[in-house]
């Protein structure tokens, strides 16, 4: 996911979180799919967890990339 800077700050990658988790709830119900999961750098982690409820594990890849998850319900 990725928003051009000129965007940035109106909740634009809010909303395509938002419309991907929903499409996860719903595909998911098909196929017993229970988390969605992403992987980002550490700095996004912080918008990724307070806005969109992700949660991080507790291991960063020797790229400094961390994977997030998050239960569907």
């Amino acid at each position: 996911m990725g928003v051009h800077k000129k965007e940035r700050g109106r909740d634009i990658g809010y909303w395509i979180c938002q419309f991907c988790t929903g499409l996860a709830q719903e595909i998911g119900k098909r196929i017993a799919c229970r988390y969605i999961v992403l992987q980002t750098i550490k700095i996004k982690s912080a918008y990724y967890e307070h806005k969109c409820m992700f949660h991080q594990t507790k291991k960063a890849n020797p790229e400094g990339k961390i994977w997030m998850y998050r239960r569907l319900s």
